[in-house]
């Protein structure tokens, strides 16, 4: 099964605890589906990328797919989500998926980066609420990717048993293979 169906199947495995969700790197769109899916008509998805091609593309999904109320689509890095966020939204965040490396299909040099992927994990993971869930799928097999995966696993690690439950990290043998980690707000 692929990493990117196991991370939907860990955040939809129970109902939202919430009905607003966040996509912090919306790529073409596909995790933005799923989540306009799982909130509903009265929920709302909040969607990040800094690429506008990512933005575009997502936006005709949400067209097509007929969710474009659902969702509101924002080109700007997950690390200033706090500037478009309502302040309804926080610590009421039921759900919160990141996708990190490249937009596929598109230039590979343009990737997420570290040190804004570790503050934008800290901010969101700070806006779930009880019960909200997060998913965050990382891929080691290029040289930036490599060092995010390693800061990446190392902040799951560091936080919190008592405020988080992690679940062991889903990964091939290949230590280049996409790993996934996931966390649920206690």
């Amino acid at each position: 099964m692929q990493l990117t169906t196991l991370a939907q199947n860990f955040i939809a495995a129970s109902p939202l605890i919430s009905p607003l969700a966040i996509d912090a790197t919306c790529g073409n769109g596909n995790d933005t589906i799923f989540l306009a899916r799982l909130v509903g008509d009265d929920g709302h998805v909040y969607a990040f990328d800094t690429q506008a091609i990512a933005i575009q593309a997502s936006q005709q999904y949400l067209i097509t797919e007929n969710f474009s109320r659902r969702a509101s689509l924002h080109q700007i890095s997950h690390t200033d989500i706090l500037s478009v966020l309502p302040e309804f939204c926080m610590g009421n965040i039921g759900a919160c998926m990141f996708n990190l490396g490249y937009l596929p299909g598109s230039d590979q040099l343009w990737t997420t980066q570290t040190l804004s992927t570790l503050g934008a994990l800290e901010i969101c993971s700070e806006l779930l609420c009880i019960g909200g869930k997060m998913s965050v799928l990382c891929y080691p097999g290029h040289t930036t990717g490599a060092e995010e995966t390693k800061a990446v696993v190392k902040w799951f690690k560091s936080l919190n048993s008592k405020r988080f439950g992690c679940a062991k990290p889903a990964r091939s043998q290949n230590p280049k293979s996409p790993i996934l980690l996931c966390l649920t707000r206690l």
